[in-house]
């Protein structure tokens, strides 16, 4: 509990803040207090991120989902999809929407 506070006072980066939380939670026993404490820190500060539109294609399908970063939306598409652990680097994500501005992509650019 004393580190998640530690985390939550200093004067690091919204973003780097959510960072050490996942440590955290990473590092605590699971449904032990300290990570369920983890956890809602960080649903309260993921509330205050910037999210940008993301485009996933995985095996023929696509969803569209928002996220605060390229990983954080990978990591959601391959929750979504159900992907395995082998499979993982089959799914492709791509930014969207930034700022609420569409951001275009050449052929190039795959």
């Amino acid at each position: 509990m004393n580190a998640i506070k530690k985390i939550l006072a200093s004067d690091a980066s919204l973003p780097l803040k959510i960072s050490k939380l996942q440590n955290l939670a990473l590092r605590s026993y699971p449904s032990s207090p300290n990570q369920k404490a983890v956890i809602a820190a960080y649903r309260a500060l993921e509330k205050d991120l910037i999210m940008y539109g993301y485009k996933a294609f995985y095996n023929g399908k696509s969803i569209e989902l928002y996220a605060e970063s390229l990983f954080a939306a990978k990591q959601k598409a391959v929750a979504a999809f159900k992907v395995s652990a082998k499979k993982q680097h089959m799914v492709s994500v791509v930014l969207c929407e930034k700022n609420g501005e569409v951001v275009s992509h050449s052929s190039s650019e795959f």
